[in-house]
């Protein structure tokens, strides 16, 4: 039964030799679908809207198709631009959630924004009304922690 299964997985690898695959854009457009798929379950469920789930429908179905075209195009360069652009569009938001979730996470911290420059200075909870000088612009402000 395991030979099977290599040669099936052969010969998956040898039709995907030279395809795109999956890379962070169509991750991404997995996540979309998936996202849309379970909102069309529950709006399907609490509307009687035709309109509402004839969109979903075909919004799932593009998704599905946009998906599926970029996983099989053998045109990799547009393929690696389309998610070069992804990349440089999503890394910044990507690291904000990170960010916040770390800072979220943080409770022996305080954050705060330097009213002048908008740099994140973190600060220890529990010591009082402090005074903090911005390591960015040196503008020196009083807060407590």
């Amino acid at each position: 039964m395991s030979g099977f299964f290599e040669k099936l997985r052969n010969s998956i690898a040898r039709f995907m030799y030279g395809r795109n695959g999956a890379d962070s854009l169509n991750w991404a457009i997995l996540v979309l679908y998936l996202v849309v798929v379970i909102l069309r379950a529950v709006l399907v469920s609490l509307t009687t809207s035709v309109a509402v789930y004839t969109f979903l429908n075909a919004l799932t179905l593009v998704l599905a198709l946009v998906y599926i075209f970029r996983a099989f195009s053998r045109n990799l360069d547009r393929r690696r631009a389309e998610n070069a652009r992804f990349v440089q569009w999503w890394g910044p938001k990507r690291q904000a959630i990170q960010g916040w979730n770390y800072r979220r996470q943080d409770r022996a911290h305080r954050y705060i924004k330097c009213r002048h420059c908008g740099t994140r200075l973190r600060l220890p909870r529990g010591k009082g009304k402090i005074e903090v000088t911005c390591p960015k612009c040196h503008e020196k402000t009083i807060t407590r922690t």
